[in-house]
C-alpha cells in the first residue's frame, strides 16, 4: 500500500470543502470517533499519518484550515514508533519490552515510571490478567495443569502445526517466544472488546495488504531467516475474533481499504472470491457445531442446522448471515456477558 496522489488529492478536497466528513466514505469522515487502528504494519501506518492529519487540521478554523494542509508535515511514516500512539494497540500491548510467558500466565516487567501512557498500562494489563483471554485464566477455567498444558500446547501449534511439545517443565522456559506470540494474539483479540465496552471506542480495521482468503483459512506464515517456523499473524487471529461475535461488534467495528468504507472481509466485494466465502461459511458451520456441542439443550441447534444446511447447499452468504443472525457472541464460552453488554444490535 502507498500514499499515492489520488488520495492526497481526495484529501485536499475534503479539506477545501471545510468539511471533514464530505465524503462519508472515507477514512476522514470517521476521525472524530477516536479510533483504534488496526490492520498490518504498512497500511496502519499510513492511516494513522491520515489521523494525525486530519486530529491537526480540525484543531484550527475552518478559514485556515486549507493553509494548515498544505503546510502539515507528519513525517515518515515508517518511523513512527506505534508503541507511543494512542490510537496503535502497541500502545498498550509492547510485550517484546515489556515481559514474558510464565507458567501462571503473562508476566509483565515492573516499570517505574508514573508516565500517563504506563498508567494506561498498567490498567489494560490488570484488566487483561482479569479476563478469560489471559493465559493463566486458561488455568483457571480447565482446573487441571494437565489441561493447562494442554492448552499452551495447542496455542503454540496454532502458529506451528508440526510442533513438537517437549516436557511440560521446559515448555514455558524453552518456547517462550511462540508462547508470547500466542499471548499477544489473545491480547489484542481482548483490547477489541476493551475497546468499545470500557472506552466507548470504534475500531478502524484497515483490508490493506491482505490476503483475505489466508485469513479466512487461518494459514500460517513462515517465519523469516528460519524455515522450520511459522506463525498465525496477529490480524488472522483478530478478524476471526470479530467474525464470530459480530453481532457484537458489527455497529463498532468499520472496515476501510484504500482509505474508503469497505464491506467485511467475509462478505463480497471485500472477499474477492466464491472460495474465500466457502472458507467463512465453513468457520460458521464449525462455531455452530460447537456452541452445539458446548451445550447440547441451547436452542442454538436448530440455527446449526440452518447454517449446516446454507452451506452444504453452497449457499454461503446465508450460512454466514444466518449464523451471525443468531448472535453467537451470547453463546461464547468467553465472551457471553460481554456480548450482553453490546447487544446494540435489535433483530
Amino acid at each position: 500500500m502507498e500514499l499515492t496522489q489520488a488520495h492526497k488529492t481526495a484529501v485536499k478536497q475534503i479539506v477545501d470543502s471545510g468539511s471533514l466528513g464530505k465524503d462519508p466514505k472515507h477514512f476522514l469522515a470517521h476521525h472524530n470517533l477516536n479510533p483504534i487502528l488496526y490492520g498490518t504494519d504498512k497500511p496502519q501506518r499510513l492511516y494513522l499519518q491520515m489521523l494525525i492529519f486530519a486530529q491537526t487540521i480540525r484543531e484550527n478554523p475552518e478559514s485556515d484550515r486549507i493553509a494548515v494542509a498544505k503546510e502539515f508535515d507528519p513525517g515518515d511514516p515508517s518511523k513512527y514508533d506505534k508503541a507511543q500512539q494512542p490510537a496503535i494497540s502497541n500502545y498498550f500491548i509492547d510485550w517484546s519490552k515489556q515481559g514474558g510467558v510464565t507458567s501462571a500466565g503473562l508476566a509483565r516487567k515492573d516499570v517505574k515510571v508514573d508516565s500517563a501512557q504506563e498508567k494506561d498500562r498498567r490498567g489494560f494489563a490488570a484488566a487483561f490478567a482479569q479476563s478469560p483471554f489471559d493465559l493463566g485464566a486458561l488455568n483457571v477455567m480447565t482446573l487441571k495443569d494437565d489441561d493447562f498444558y494442554d492448552a499452551l500446547v495447542r496455542g503454540v501449534r496454532k502458529d506451528n502445526p508440526k510442533f513438537s511439545p517437549p516436557h511440560r517443565a521446559t515448555l514455558v522456559n524453552t518456547y517462550s517466544d511462540q508462547l508470547k506470540n500466542f499471548a499477544v494474539r489473545r491480547a489484542c483479540k481482548f483490547l477489541l472488546w476493551e475497546s468499545v465496552l470500557q472506552h466507548g471506542r470504534s475500531v478502524a480495521y484497515a483490508l490493506d495488504d491482505m490476503d483475505l482468503h489466508d485469513v479466512a483459512r487461518r494459514r500460517p506464515i513462515k517465519l523469516e531467516g528460519d524455515g522450520n517456523r511459522t506463525k498465525i499473524p496477529v490480524c488472522t487471529s483478530e478478524l476471526r475474533e470479530l467474525f464470530r461475535n459480530w453481532d457484537a461488534f458489527n455497529k463498532r467495528v468499520v472496515f476501510f481499504k484504500d482509505f474508503k468504507v469497505a464491506s467485511p472481509p467475509w462478505m463480497l466485494p471485500s472477499a474477492g472470491k466464491p472460495e474465500t466465502l466457502r472458507a467463512w461459511s465453513e468457520y460458521a458451520v464449525k462455531r455452530a457445531r460447537a456452541i452445539v456441542e458446548r451445550s447440547p439443550k441451547t436452542p442454538y441447534r436448530e440455527v446449526y442446522n440452518q447454517v449446516f444446511e446454507y452451506n452444504k447447499a453452497g449457499e454461503y452468504d446465508a450460512a454466514i448471515g444466518a449464523f451471525h443472525w443468531a448472535r453467537p457472541s451470547l453463546e461464547g464460552k468467553k465472551t457471553a456477558s460481554w456480548g450482553e453488554s453490546l447487544s446494540i444490535q435489535d433483530y
